[in-house]
């Protein structure tokens, strides 16, 4: 086997492998969605359910957007590469995807705490930019002290 063959078999994999990760993550959480019990805790505070909640939301879809792309660049654009033959094209469509897998698993969180306090969760621009800093925030915290602590 030549060394273009192995490392198109070696991105092959790792496409797989992050795919099929993402594919077992999605389907557990929406598994817990239907199973979870409804009302189960009762919150009162106006703060928690009008602000907590939507910045909780908008932080969950920052922070597995960030993840999400930071891994799905390792993984996915250099297998995508071998297809697209445009650097800006395959990023463009591993944030795509990365985006849209976080929009999903961002709403399993809002459907849980919604099911779980009996509540709508609704949001403002204003909360949403909150959530992202917040989110992008923690993820680069997250990031450095993996990488430099």
């Amino acid at each position: 086997m030549n060394s273009e063959t192995t490392d198109h078999h070696i991105l092959y994999n790792d496409f797989v492998q992050f795919n099929t990760t993402v594919i077992i993550v999605i389907t557990l959480i929406w598994i817990v969605t239907k199973i979870i019990p409804r009302k189960i805790f009762t919150i009162q505070s106006k703060i928690i359910l009008d602000v907590v909640f939507p910045i909780v939301y908008f932080t969950c879809f920052s922070f597995f957007f960030g993840a999400l792309f930071l891994v799905g660049n390792c993984y996915l654009t250099e297998y995508i590469g071998l297809h697209v033959n445009h650097d800006i094209l395959d990023i463009g469509i591993v944030g795509a995807y990365t985006g849209a897998i976080a929009l999903i698993l961002a709403q399993f969180i809002k459907t849980i705490l919604e099911t779980l306090f009996g509540v709508v969760i609704s949001s403002s621009f204003a909360f949403d930019l909150i959530g992202m800093i917040l989110g992008r925030i923690l993820l680069l915290i997250l990031v450095y002290l993996f990488f430099e602590g």
